[in-house]
């Protein structure tokens, strides 16, 4: 299970275009408060999925302290104009709409399909029917789901759990065979703030990788067995103690573009969607002297201006993720960078070259290349949020070249 903590870096970011729709939709919200902190309107609510647009967020209780996440992609240049006005830039994103959710030390607000990304048109309806509390409050947030499931709602809002399922082909360290690392994986949690995947840049950006952290440590015991069920596919996932995990998965266990639904008989719980599988490379995967004809294990020269190239995926949920970590050519152990570079799937990609700028011929670099996909679904005992992560890619190591 991948779980990192980053930190900004500014010197490494790769920021859009201002781009200001210069349309003043906005999404209208009653009652949607936590303690003090409330969110009244969103304008505009839509914009470019290049991202650029200016956003007024008007509420009260709004903090020092207050932050701001377009989905789970925390927003790092919000404006604080006093007590009931944030404004912020509308980072890259996916078509479709997302949740806007606005935090601060105590209290959170979740704003169900708070904005929407689209490069044609704004919604078509703005009103309160289709923005206000009928999707915006109790009645998307898990309170129904709950209630309806036999639960309750104490976790409307949080994080209850993360749902893993990657495959990454593995030519680590000049391995001379190439091997796959596929994993599966299922934590459920006492129900709290904040994201499993917070540690991952914005969409168009690139942050240092620092660390690794978890969101909980209060794992929920639920049983011995759960298991990851899709028309075509079921993998049994056994409790450790922590979380549930596979063993002894094999490349025919992961399938590709696979919705997989997560039960537990144990406890009578059953999580539709909770995990989506990445989709592959396609045949022209991998980048100009690296992963050259899809050969993940072999030693490739890089520069600074190489070009990483593969097959657009038909799904728009799908974005790519760079981690790549330097060492001293002459020294191994020591670590001259860890970044990440999180981009749009358009079949192309290029690193900023300022990151390379300290490098020497010689170093060594670790890279993975993988495809993402992210989901959201709701535990229906209590409402909270459970995140889907699943990958698909490589790992190769080059040598870099100025």
């Amino acid at each position: 299970m991948w779980l990192w903590t980053l930190l900004a870096c500014d010197e490494y970011g790769l920021k859009s275009e201002n781009l200001d729709t210069g349309i003043g939709v906005e999404i209208e919200t009653e009652l949607n408060c936590d303690q003090n902190l409330c969110i009244d309107s969103i304008t505009p609510n839509w914009g470019p999925a290049t991202g650029g647009t200016e956003v007024h967020i008007y509420g009260s209780g709004f903090g020092n302290d207050v932050g701001v996440m377009f989905s789970r992609f925390e927003i790092t240049d919000l404006t604080r104009l006093g007590p009931n006005e944030l404004v912020l830039t509308s980072p890259q994103g996916p078509n479709g709409s997302i949740d806007i959710t606005v935090w601060s030390q105590d209290a959170e607000v979740i704003i169900s399909n708070g904005f929407t990304y689209s490069d044609t048109a704004p919604p078509e309806d703005t009103g309160n029917n289709d923005t206000g509390n009928n999707d915006t409050g109790n009645n998307d947030t898990g309170n129904n789901g709950g209630n309806n499931n036999g639960g309750d709602n104490s976790g409307s809002g949080l994080t209850g759990g993360l749902v893993e399922y990657s495959m990454v082909v593995d030519g680590f360290l000049l391995a001379s065979q190439t091997g796959y690392a596929i994993t599966a994986n299922a934590l459920l949690h006492q129900p709290t703030a904040g994201s499993w995947l917070s540690w991952m840049a914005p969409v168009g950006d690139c942050i240092d990788f620092t660390g690794s952290s978890t969101l909980s440590n209060q794992p929920l015991s639920l049983g011995s067995w759960a298991y990851l069920t899709a028309p075509n596919s079921s993998i049994p996932l056994q409790f450790n103690g922590n979380a549930f995990a596979a063993s002894n998965l094999g490349t025919a266990d992961y399938i590709k573009g696979n919705s997989y639904d997560l039960s537990i008989p144990d406890h009578n719980i059953e999580i539709p969607d909770a995990v989506v599988t990445a989709m592959g490379m396609g045949q022209t995967f991998g980048p100009t002297h690296f992963f050259a004809g899809g050969d993940y294990s072999y030693n490739y020269y890089m520069s600074n201006s190489t070009m990483f190239t593969w097959d657009v995926d038909s799904d728009a949920a799908s974005t790519m993720l760079f981690i790549v970590q330097v060492v001293e050519g002459s020294a191994p152990t020591n670590t001259l960078l860890h970044f990440q570079c999180h981009v749009a799937d358009t079949g192309f990609y290029q690193f900023p070259p300022d990151i390379f700028s300290s490098l020497w011929a010689g170093d060594l670099m670790i890279i993975q290349m993988l495809r993402l996909r992210t989901t959201t679904s709701l535990h229906p005992q209590n409402g909270s949020t459970i995140e889907g992560f699943s990958t698909t890619g490589g790992i190769g190591v080059a040598v870099f070249a100025q």
